[in-house]
């Protein structure tokens, strides 16, 4: 989830959207399970950059949009 590109009007045109109840974390997941059910397609492509963040795995806010995410898409 450190970069995600995407042409606008393809999203608009799918109603493909970030889930407004993620505050950060699982937004990533989330929107690319979107997508996919808007029955667009996703890639990856070789860039390189440098993600600096030591991540907040199994915090409190982490847990949190944990639950959050496997409640919208359990089934």
């Amino acid at each position: 989830g450190v970069f995600l590109a995407a042409n606008r009007h393809v999203l608009l045109e799918s109603s493909a959207f970030f889930g407004t109840e993620f505050k950060f974390h699982f937004y990533d997941m989330d929107f690319c399970r979107t997508a996919s059910r808007a029955g667009l397609r996703m890639s990856t492509w070789p860039i390189e950059l440098i993600h600096e963040s030591s991540g907040a795995f199994n915090t409190d806010s982490w847990k949190e949009m944990e639950s959050v995410y496997f409640q919208k898409w359990r089934n």
